[in-house]
């Protein structure tokens, strides 16, 4: 009786799967559609096995080429949570520590930089500043790192976590100093050959006056960007000195066993992962966005890991309390990083998140008209007075080029519900739960005292 019922456990277990693989490969062909999606690659992996390994249209349509589970897509800054592999293969190994002063690894550095760690390059808490510039460019890493101790912070070191290509510019010159090798010749050593990830690596692109030149990959997609009546290529420049941050190419083959291998600890400990998974505490206590090299987050109540790059070529989660790793890659750059989202809706149970509780709505009227603006994003036809005049230089551009593919992908409001309302100085700050069909997310709003938007944040995040 007993063999029988685990049988039939295995039976159910199996025909779940099989219907979730079914939801997805629906899922996949709406999105195309609506969101003019040449290639699809989507892979889930849980408890360390494939449940799901599939690629769906046109890798490169120039030859109208199909894509496969072994199709090179660009992982744009997903390529971080790489690094962040690489870094702590490296910590395990005794190369380094996450809590080593920069200093110890760059004594030509500045004596402002003797507060930050490796962490906070990792966590994007150092302060350093965003970038380099417009139009900056360094033949080498050594070169843009010399250039970064001239810039001033943009913050106090660890009292902020934010985003910043020149932590991991810096973070790549450590790597290279403490082992001697390049961070292309690494990051295949320590992260792509011993997962056996044969179709994972850069393309080399340098720029040598009005000519660009790269390495051919085998099975390399194509960029698109919809323009709103055709497909055009596009090819974004990533220098070897921010191969820690952006560049990597990858397929759904190799990243399944990139996420088999996290369920399975075949590449680092669990002690490493869990390290490396946990957010940066600032200096007030407060934790922040960043893990090492991974964004930290909650997804329908429970823990989130994971990157996107694109902003939505790549996108992949890891749940680590459910051994359950999705990742979404595409050759469509006109997107909004979602789609891994939709795709764990597929395989979490409904009650896996935690309701927050909704809160007496003290101005119904600023709720009704904010709803009313997140319809208007997805229709194109935000007005420009409803933003205050900093948001229309930098929220508003964003939401234009995003917010209609967003609202695309994740399909028409159905709830709309205030959780939270706190006064930020003279401006309010509300939170709403908003509901697209079953798919969760929280809108942030701040508004200045006439109601005009300061700041916009849709996140599918707690």
């Amino acid at each position: 009786m007993r063999i029988r019922c685990g049988r039939l456990l295995a039976a159910c277990l199996v025909a779940v799967a099989s219907s979730h693989a079914d939801e997805v490969d629906e899922l996949a062909r709406v999105q195309m559609a609506r969101s003019h999606i040449p290639a699809m690659a989507v892979v889930v992996v849980r408890d360390g096995a494939v449940q799901k390994l599939s690629a769906y249209g046109t890798a490169h349509i120039d030859w109208d080429a199909a894509a496969s589970p072994r199709t090179a897509f660009q992982m744009a800054s997903g390529t971080k949570l790489f690094t962040g592999l690489l870094l702590m293969r490296l910590v395990e190994q005794g190369k380094l520590g996450l809590d080593d002063p920069v200093t110890r690894h760059l004594p030509d550095a500045p004596a402002t930089w003797k507060a930050i760690t490796i962490r906070h390059l990792a966590t994007h808490s150092s302060g350093l500043k965003r970038d380099f510039g417009p139009g900056a460019s360094f033949a080498t890493v050594k070169e843009a790192v010399v250039a970064a101790y001239t810039l001033p912070f943009d913050y106090e070191t660890g009292t902020r976590s934010q985003y910043a290509l020149t932590d991991f510019v810096v973070l790549t010159h450590i790597l290279e100093t403490v082992t001697g090798l390049g961070f292309v010749d690494l990051l295949r050593e320590q992260v792509a050959m011993p997962l056996g990830m044969a179709d994972t690596g850069f393309d080399e692109a340098v720029e040598e006056g009005p000519v660009r030149s790269w390495l051919p990959l085998a099975r390399r997609a194509t960029t698109y960007r919809w323009n709103g009546t055709a497909q055009r290529a596009y090819a974004f420049y990533y220098p070897r000195y921010t191969y820690s941050a952006g560049g990597l190419f990858s397929s759904a083959a190799d990243v399944a066993k990139l996420l088999t291998a996290l369920a399975t600890g075949t590449l680092l400990k669990p002690a490493s992962l869990e390290s490396m998974w946990t957010p940066i505490t600032l200096a007030d206590g407060r934790p922040g966005e960043f893990a090492t090299g991974w964004v930290a987050g909650r997804y329908r109540g429970l823990r989130v890991v994971g990157h996107s790059g694109g902003p939505a070529l790549s996108d992949l989660l890891y749940f680590p309390e459910r051994k359950l790793g999705i990742a979404v890659l595409t050759n469509q750059g006109a997107l909004f990083p979602v789609l891994a989202d939709l795709v764990a809706d597929l395989y979490l149970p409904a009650d896996a998140r935690a309701h927050d509780p909704e809160i007496a709505d003290p101005d119904p009227a600023s709720t009704q008209r904010l709803r009313s603006l997140v319809i208007a994003i997805g229709e194109g036809t935000v007005r420009e007075e409803e933003f205050s005049d900093e948001a229309r230089k930098g929220v508003l551009p964003a939401l234009r080029e995003f917010g209609v593919a967003l609202m695309r992908q994740v399909g028409p409001l159905t709830r709309f519900r205030l959780i939270s309302r706190e006064a930020k100085g003279d401006r309010i700050e509300q939170v709403y739960r908003a509901y697209f069909g079953t798919h969760p997310m929280k809108w942030r709003f701040v508004l200045e005292k006439d109601g005009r938007i300061a700041e916009l944040d849709p996140s599918s995040r707690d």
